[in-house]
Order: structure tokens, then sequence, then C-alpha cells
């Protein structure tokens, strides 16, 4: 059985300018597309979506990789 990795109680760590909230097997983002508020990606295990964060929300520019930060960028390029 895979080592289930360290989830993040508190969101310290997060540097992604559009991630807004976490849960148990969740992550809440900015939206995506025009007159969206949120984007939700719901992960099969927690262990996933902590993987997801460890990947794409913390470390420096990390998020830059991330489809929903890139997605989130493009709609603020087609706004200017």
């Amino acid at each position: 059985m895979p080592q289930e990795l360290n989830s993040y109680s508190n969101n310290a760590d997060i540097v992604c300018p559009y991630f807004k909230e976490q849960h148990r097997c969740s992550v809440k983002c900015e939206g995506m597309f025009e007159n969206q508020f949120n984007t939700i990606l719901t992960f099969r295990t927690s262990n996933d979506k902590t993987v997801h964060i460890n990947n794409f929300c913390i470390g420096t520019k990390c998020y830059l990789g991330c489809p929903v930060a890139i997605a989130i960028n493009e709609k603020m390029e087609l706004k200017k």
C-alpha cells in the first residue's frame, strides 16, 4: 500500500495566487472561465490531492505549470 503523503491542514505553504481553499479530497481555485466564480478539482483520494498540491501549489512559481493556472492566465490575457 502506498504511503500517505502529508496533508496540509493549513495553507501556509501554498504560493499559488489562484488557490482558495482545500478539503479532504478537493482543491478550490479561482474560476477559469468568464463569469465563473470557482474551479473545484475533486480527487479520488486525499493522497491524490496532496500530490497535486505538491506539484502545483507549493514552491516558487510551480503553479505556472498547473492547467488551472494556465487557463486563468489566458483568461486574464484576453481581458487586456
